[in-house]
């Protein structure tokens, strides 16, 4: 019990959390957080792996250290689609393949959201709002704004480290 407190409390002040609704790829959506907000966004050597009922499912990820400010961006998705996976019968000779994809959610309680930009150990809060300005800038970029993530039932899923 003291450890989820301890964890609630790190994770209450420590970052910022931006949303972002677009049509963008991962990789092409990153490629642009680089061009309007000067970043520069590497895809993780992993992805952020999240187990689900049914299997494993795997949600891209990005990072950017700014290491004379220290600070840290994490550019991650949100949803993603994936064909669970069916254990086969017997005396089948082929796997039988699922035709319904499913959606998963990295935080559920924020379905339509397709990307989180999450900053860690920033302090200004007009650099956030510039951020915000700034990918809305994009053209496929529907809407970005911030996110009290203190009210986030599943912020624990946003722990990367």
């Amino acid at each position: 019990m003291a450890y989820k407190l301890l964890v609630d409390e790190l994770l209450e002040d420590d970052f910022y959390l931006i949303g972002i609704h677009t049509s963008l790829e991962h990789i092409r959506l990153a490629y642009f957080a680089n061009k309007y907000l000067q970043l520069q966004f590497k895809r993780c050597a992993s992805d952020l792996d999240f187990k689900t009922d049914e299997q494993l499912a795997y949600f891209a990820l990005f990072h950017h250290q700014d290491i004379y400010r220290e600070v840290d961006y994490y550019l991650v998705e949100n949803k993603i689609s994936y064909l669970p996976q069916k254990k086969p019968t017997a005396g089948s000779l082929f796997q039988d393949l699922p035709t319904n994809s499913r959606n998963l959610n990295l935080i559920p309680e924020h379905p339509k959201v397709d990307f989180w930009l999450k900053i860690e150990n920033e302090s200004d809060e007009n650099e956030i709002l510039g951020f915000v300005s700034k990918l809305k800038e994009i053209n496929q970029v529907l809407t970005a704004y911030t996110i009290d993530a203190t009210k986030l039932k599943s912020k624990h899923h946003l722990i990367f480290n």
